[in-house]
């Protein structure tokens, strides 16, 4: 297949080259397809007083939509696009020359208007098709929003405003008059594609057997298993349904209701032309602000209400301001309905989800214009624009239950057939098609991630062109580069589930970004990322597969490892814990005594106790009050002293977190919480049994332990630690806040999870975190990384986050065995809110460090808090607010010398600002909010460690203290020789026994 030369990479398209060149032959098409769509009614209104033939002229525009969209896009990929788009051009530019002719000659007639609007809607389906396939080429996916939006706001002028006025002109002059001009425009935009450059590529080899008829159904198949494309798909159907009513009835509807002629009609339609190029600026700034999803639900309510407007109040006026802002909110509508499917479906959107997408959205055009014209013959000229309303308030609520959809997933294996795959699935991977290549491939990622003969990452061009541009750049100054981009603001933010993620305050300008992606594309994050959700053995260390994003999974999915399908266990343990913790929650399980639970002790270390007491203490406000809760995880006595003291035995439950139940410290601790139990409730081992319960996958030690082995609750090795209080280790949160809640939780974890699975590279909010990361630590030498979130209840965010980041990636030892040569994990350290500013930022404001921070807040506190305590959460966020600002810009010595600040102490109160950050805000702190702050910090730190060529899933650095801890206790109890014990350890250990008497 050829492809057209790039024509650039900026976050705007380039309007020289390719780009430019395509967007003019669009725009000079789109003029001639707007003179024939707006004369061929009109000149059907002359020939004729029915509505419905009316309409029918209008429905034949879109029927080809529907015979021929599919078969467009299925080939759109095969061929040469430009060709393609130069050869429809040329002939329909003939055709409608030719039926100029006939028309001058005194030849119109419905039947000629019928075949001519048939003919051409087919030739103009295959050309859209092949601009859509070209686009992504000339552009890229960081630009296809502004791309779209420029490329449809170019149309729009030229089809309403430039087109529109046209057209009861050229009519005047004659009726073959606009299909003259057509034919020009045609002939004009056919030359100007010809004019685009291109090279020559090689086709990409497909799987034996593909046809044509099976990628039809691998794209409407996967258009189906989407639920966030079939929500668009379903409202796009809908809306165009009802605007097949509308259009096919709105040359009637000013012609005769509201007696305006065709001076009338266009200028109605200059009037939605006009508000499409407003739509056009607006579309990209709305979906910056309120996420795409929601971008699509602001502008189909906004339209409803036009259209009501326009079927019930019976003025020119009101029909032209309308018309305007319903032109406005269909660009919004259609510049955020193809980015996101493009989006949604980056490898497949060329051929075959697009053109499913398009023919299933568009394919209720004809059906509405013959609908429309039957409605308005019946009901009057108003009919139609209601029916529109009433079907534009169906999408909009379609729309919204897609809001926080979720998408199945299944690991394509060998022999697995698409007819095999899991209902409500879909498969992983590239385009539809090549599972079995990708799978192929997967078999060889763990040999290929440790070969030596892999370039060294500090030797990749892609490394050595990011350390060239940091030279160039020298020092950044946030205050110049806001200066030189006044959108910064907005344009450097992102939107994944409820986080608005805003990075513009950061050292990088768009060819940083740029170069960090190359980067991210030369180590293959992607491919990993893949390889990980799909179950294969990534942590190779441990020839273990890396499947936290499982314990969140929904129930439908397929997800193997080893060839079974892990989902149903989850969801099993899932159901046990719901089970457990009702009972529990409800006063129903009751201890030894008969008294029912109040107090919850959850017993763990590490990643079993970190990521529940985290949690607990983040969602307190969802807590069951009337319980308590405490977490052990020190081996030091006073932790457990500390936690049990104040508890009555009698109404207390230990939960023991251990994977062996062999893990010392926590089997201590347990083993002594058992004894202070059994002592002060004066009974036997069988109290045990109603007191304890585990969380573990060796059932002949808890049963040793005294441990029912019916309440024994299984996590498996394919979740690490620090990756799993969503699974079993999570029962005490569960018991905390109530199984609705913990599953809300485990949504906002996926929601997070499919963002990073099917985001482009351009907005994938996980992978440039990472690559921030990577740019300071590796390119600016930064040694640490602030996380500094303003809220109470996140106080124990930042200590799970040290855990989570630094035993993944604290490490120096690469995949292929040998040391690294680059900086790897940072040291990760914060407090919350107000509490640090009285610390360490002083070091973060004028230190000589360099520190990127995270400042995390939320717009409303908790609801539980009086008014008074309420009102001080804006003070809080104000300094929040604050914070980020003073670290960006600063004060300069003039600035301060301004205030009336002595000389001598001008250089004492200057900040330097330059410090980045990144603001991640949210509504409120739900549990569906931290399961997505947690997912977001879970694949930052995989991105950062697939580029660092590091095993994020392994922790060999835990285990040598442990086993010297083993043989240096029999040092301190007894006085025993510990071989190898050096000179300094034995004089220290003397000491200790000295003080201790022994």
């Amino acid at each position: 297949m050829a492809t057209v030369e790039v024509a650039g990479t900026l976050r705007r398209p380039a309007w020289r080259g390719g780009f430019g060149r395509l967007w003019t032959a669009a725009v000079v098409s789109r003029f001639g397809d707007a003179l024939r769509t707006a004369a061929l009614p009109l000149l059907a209104v002359r020939l004729t007083d029915e509505p419905l033939v009316v309409a029918s002229v209008t429905a034949c525009g879109y029927v080809p939509w529907m015979l021929f969209g599919l078969l467009g896009g299925a080939v759109a990929d095969r061929v040469d696009q430009r060709r393609a788009m130069w050869a429809v051009d040329t002939v329909r530019g003939l055709l409608v020359a030719a039926f100029a002719l006939a028309v001058g000659l005194g030849y119109a007639s419905i039947p000629l208007l019928l075949l001519l609007a048939f003919t051409l809607t087919t030739l103009q389906t295959l050309f859209d098709n092949a601009s859509t396939a070209l686009l992504p080429c000339l552009v890229d996916r960081e630009a296809l929003g502004s791309a779209n939006a420029r490329l449809m706001t170019g149309q729009q002028l030229a089809g309403g405003l430039l087109a529109g006025p046209f057209v009861p002109l050229l009519l005047a002059a004659g009726a073959f008059m606009p299909f003259t001009a057509d034919a020009g425009t045609f002939l004009l935009a056919a030359a100007l594609v010809a004019s685009l450059r291109t090279k020559s590529a090689a086709r990409e080899p497909r799987p034996s057997g593909s046809t044509l008829r099976a990628e039809i159904g691998d794209g409407l198949r996967a258009l189906w298993q989407d639920r966030v494309l079939r929500a668009a798909c379903l409202a796009t159907l809908l809306c165009n349904i009802g605007m097949g009513a509308l259009i096919a009835t709105l040359v009637l509807h000013v012609t005769r209701w509201l007696h305006a002629g065709d001076a009338g009609y266009a200028a109605a339609m200059t009037a939605y032309s006009a508000g499409s190029l407003i739509g056009g600026f607006a579309a990209q700034w709305i979906a910056h602000r309120t996420g795409r999803l929601r971008a699509l639900l602001v502008a189909g309510c906004v339209q409803t209400a036009c259209l009501l407007l326009i079927g019930t109040v019976r003025h020119t006026g009101a029909l032209l301001a309308g018309m305007l802002l319903f032109g406005a909110m269909g660009m919004v509508w259609n510049v955020n309905q193809v980015t996101l499917m493009q989006n949604r479906s980056p490898e497949t959107m060329v051929g075959r989800i697009a053109a499913a997408f398009r023919t299933a959205s568009t394919s209720g055009a004809p059906l509405g214009a013959l609908l429309g014209g039957a409605v308005a013959g019946t009901y009057g000229l108003n009919g139609p624009a209601l029916l529109t309303a009433a079907l534009f308030a169906l999408a909009v609520t379609s729309l919204t239950l897609a809001r926080k959809a979720d998408v199945p997933v299944v690991a394509p294996q060998d022999g697995v057939t698409r007819g095999q795959a899991a209902p409500g699935s879909i498969r992983l991977g590239p385009a539809a098609g090549r599972a079995t290549q990708q799978h192929r491939q997967g078999r060889r990622l763990n040999s290929q991630m440790n070969a030596d003969s892999r370039t060294r990452l500090n030797q990749t061009p892609e490394w050595t062109a990011l350390a060239k541009h940091r030279e160039e750049l020298g020092e950044v100054r946030l205050r110049e580069l806001f200066a030189a981009d006044p959108g910064r603001g907005s344009g450097y933010a992102l939107q994944v589930g409820d986080l608005h993620v805003d990075y513009s305050k950061h050292l990088v300008t768009d060819e940083t970004l740029r170069l960090l992606r190359e980067l991210a594309a030369a180590r293959d994050v992607f491919g990993l990322r893949d390889a990980m959700f799909r179950g294969e053995k990534i942590n190779t260390t441990e020839n273990r597969a890396v499947l936290h994003t499982a314990l969140r999974a929904p129930r439908d999915a397929v997800i193997e490892v080893d060839g079974e399908n892990v989902v149903p266990k989850v969801h099993a343990v899932l159901d046990q814990m719901t089970d457990f913790a009702g009972r529990v929650r409800s006063g129903e399980w009751t201890g030894h005594t008969g008294k029912r639970i109040k107090n919850v002790v959850n017993i763990g270390i590490g990643g079993s106790d970190l990521g529940p007491a985290m949690a607990y203490e983040a969602l307190r406000a969802y807590t069951d009050r009337d319980l308590t809760f405490r977490f052990v995880s020190n081996v030091d006595g006073a932790d457990l002293h500390e936690a049990v003291r104040d508890l009555d035995p009698a109404e207390t439950l230990f939960i023991v977190a251990s994977k062996t139940f062999t893990t010392i410290e926590t089997i201590t601790n347990a083993t002594s919480a058992r004894k202070w139990l059994l002592g002060e409730l004066k009974a036997g081992q069988e109290a045990v049994a109603k007191h304890f319960v585990a969380l573990s996958t060796n059932a002949g030690k808890v049963e040793e332990f005294g441990i029912d082995t019916a309440n024994m609750f299984e996590f498996w090795d394919w979740v690490g630690g620090r990756y799993s209080y969503d699974s079993a280790i999570g029962l005490s949160l569960m018991i905390a806040i109530g199984p609705d809640r913990f599953r809300e939780m485990l949504d906002g974890f996926r929601t997070v999870d499919e963002h990073f699975r099917t985001a482009p590279a351009e907005s994938n909010v996980p992978l440039l975190l990472g690559l921030l990361g990577i740019w300071y630590g590796n390119f600016h030498d930064a040694q640490s990384h602030a996380v500094l979130p303003y809220s109470h209840y996140l106080s124990k965010f930042t200590a799970y986050l040290q855990q989570l980041d630094m035993e993944s990636n604290g490490k120096y030892v690469g995949r292929d065995g040998r040391e690294v040569e680059w900086q790897t994990g940072p040291v990760v350290w914060g407090t919350p809110g107000t509490n640090g500013q009285h610390a360490y930022y002083q070091l973060i404001h004028q230190g000589t460090k360099l520190i990127p921070a995270d400042f995390i807040g939320f717009a409303e506190p908790v609801a539980e808090l009086s008014d008074e305590l309420k009102a001080q959460h804006d003070l809080l966020m104000a300094n929040f607010f604050a914070q980020t600002q003073a670290l960006a810009f600063g004060k300069t010595p003039d600035e301060v010398r301004a205030e009336g600040v002595p000389e001598e102490l001008v250089a004492h109160k200057t900040f330097k600002g330059d410090h980045p950050t990144t603001t991640i805000l949210a509504r409120e702190l739900t549990p569906s909010v931290l399961g997505q702050l947690i997912a977001l910090y879970e694949h930052k730190v995989f991105v950062q460690g697939a580029i660092w060529n590091i095993d994020s899933f392994d922790q060999w650095g835990v285990e040598l203290g442990k086993v010297l801890a083993k043989r240096v206790e029999p040092a301190l109890t007894e006085g025993a020789e510990v071989p190898g014990l050096d000179e300094s350890s034995k004089a220290l250990v003397a000491q200790y026994r000295e003080w201790r008497g022994r």
